[in-house]
């Protein structure tokens, strides 16, 4: 390799590149998809037209395979290739690959600990998004970053604001009586029925309602150290939104906090 002009190198990796991306197909093509991206983004510089389109979805499959295998540097560097591929107008002619990218790229980041790249990946969905739903993932990303540098005011502020885009809102600073109140509530939607009774409703099933309890899920841990009022709230609240809507992965984990506070009252 030393043996090769600078000047050459760059075509010697795309012509190994071109070469395990045609001669390899299926399975062994998904096996080699590193090396091909590696190859290809080494000859980047006399890429054109179709062919750069063809690179970035390489980057952005190996980055998807990276980040589900943990090595997250590695992530971050093929969806850093792969953003860096989109057109310029590709928030407007290509919208549901430019928003994918850059949720990607938010989660990958924040996974890298580097949660100040994470906030201008997230600002940017934020200013370019044609909906709000289209920013929940990112605000959800948001808020666990903010929780991992133990900024749990702040992360509790985003997420009750986020909750908002859903109809759920919470008193800003609720006492030991909404806590109560909400528990009477859950206490008449759950009416009759018994904790086994739970396992028979049917699956949560409308995307809103999901994204909703996710969030909901995702603000609990700073709702017990900042205000614990709030906690039993966005626990009752779970419950309900189960007991109305479906079971989903969190509601489980409503049902035995929603016991546990059960338990602590006698």
């Amino acid at each position: 390799y030393s043996l090769i002009p600078e000047t050459d190198k760059a075509a010697t990796h795309l012509k190994i590149g071109r070469l395990l991306l045609h001669s390899a197909t299926g399975e062994k093509q998904a096996a080699q998809l590193f090396d091909i991206a590696d190859h290809y983004n080494q000859g980047l510089q006399l890429l054109e037209g179709e062919e750069k389109m063809q690179l970035l979805e390489l980057n952005r499959k190996a980055a998807l395979r990276a980040k589900n295998s943990s090595a997250f540097q590695h992530a971050r560097k093929y969806v850093e290739m792969a953003i860096k591929l989109l057109p310029a107008t590709a928030w407007k002619s290509n919208y549901p690959l430019a928003l994918e990218l850059y949720t990607l790229a938010a989660e990958i980041t924040f996974l890298c600990s580097d949660v100040s790249s994470m906030e201008i990946y997230v600002q940017k969905i934020t200013e370019q998004a044609q909906n709000v739903k289209d920013t929940v993932k990112a605000n959800e990303i948001r808020v666990q970053g903010y929780i991992s540098q133990n900024r749990l005011s702040e992360a509790l502020a985003k997420g009750l604001e986020l909750l908002k885009q859903f109809n759920i809102n919470f008193p800003k600073n609720p006492t030991l009586a909404h806590a109560v109140l909400a528990l009477i509530r859950t206490k008449i939607v759950m009416g009759f029925r018994k904790p086994a009774d739970l396992v028979h409703l049917p699956m949560m099933e409308q995307r809103k309602d999901l994204e909703a309890m996710s969030v909901l899920f995702e603000v609990l841990p700073s709702a017990y150290w900042v205000n614990s009022n709030l906690m039993l709230m966005i626990v009752f609240k779970t419950m309900r939104m189960s007991l109305h809507k479906g079971n989903c992965g969190i509601s489980y984990y409503s049902y035995t906090s929603y016991g546990a506070v059960l338990c602590e009252l006698g």
